[in-house]
């Protein structure tokens, strides 16, 4: 980000318009150039919803699609001040949230928080949840699966960021092992339809059901690695340490112990 707009964030600087990159300008521009309704819903949705950097993110992708003509203004501030509030005349608010999040994707916000000095609120540090649930049958999933699918949905549409939040694990007991001969037929029709349309036959959704029971030796070590990998990240925003993992349980006392 830093090479690709040098020369517009150079000229932002020597004209005392760096605040540009904050959110009291982006809620300033989209007043005066964005009208459309749903545009406003969409913009508004992003910034409450998101990381509280994603302003940085999305100024530089406004500033960044009309490089040459912010280049072509006078070092002034008044000249880029009348200049940013009023562009671009028309570009496509889907376009702008996708490229924004596909920056953040990128170039994480807690590199950007870390080089500018910016401390973050704890509550913003990145969270992740491993859902573990276990039924019988299929019929004791449906409950639950309209509110599963609608996170699948926005995991999908918001990629890295999302992905780092929820991972679910489906185990129904009631079906055979993957071990046993007499599922193998089963589970390779199983397995092929999840691969070629990324779908769950037994659930509906996109993760993969699994028979049987977890292996929490297996699956603990896995997420001790993926807890590990977060906490090396998190370090490098000067912030306190990364919290302690917490269970919450509801199910048969005989599982919980």
């Amino acid at each position: 980000m830093i090479h690709t707009i040098y020369s517009s964030y150079s000229l932002l600087h020597r004209s005392e318009c760096e605040y540009y990159f904050s959110l009291s300008w982006i809620l300033t521009w989209h007043s005066h150039v964005v009208y459309d309704r749903d545009d406003l819903l969409m913009l508004t949705d992003l910034f409450l919803a998101f990381h509280p950097l994603i302003p940085i993110y999305v100024a530089t992708v406004l500033i960044n699609s009309c490089r040459s003509e912010v280049l072509e203004q006078d070092c002034e501030m008044s000249s880029i001040h009348g200049f940013l509030l009023k562009f671009p005349e028309e570009f496509d608010v889907n376009e702008l949230v996708h490229n924004s999040v596909e920056l953040f994707n990128k170039i994480p916000a807690h590199k950007i928080a870390s080089t500018g000095n910016i401390r973050l609120n704890s509550r913003y540090i990145d969270i992740h949840v491993d859902f573990i649930w276990i039924n019988h049958d299929q019929k004791h999933f449906e409950w639950f699966m309209e509110l599963l699918n609608e996170l699948e949905m926005e995991q999908n549409e918001y990629g890295t960021l999302m992905d780092r939040f929820l991972d679910m694990h489906m185990y129904i007991t009631s079906a055979l092992q993957r071990t046993d001969v007499k599922a193998l037929g089963l589970q390779m029709a199983l397995d092929l339809i999840h691969k070629e349309k990324n779908i769950d036959l037994i659930t509906g959704l996109k993760t993969r059901t699994q028979t049987g029971r977890p292996n929490w030796d297996k699956g603990g070590r896995e997420r001790d690695r993926k807890r590990k990998k977060l906490k090396r990240e998190e370090e490098e925003l000067k912030e306190s340490g990364y919290g302690p993992m917490t269970v919450f349980y509801c199910g048969s006392p005989v599982l919980a112990r």
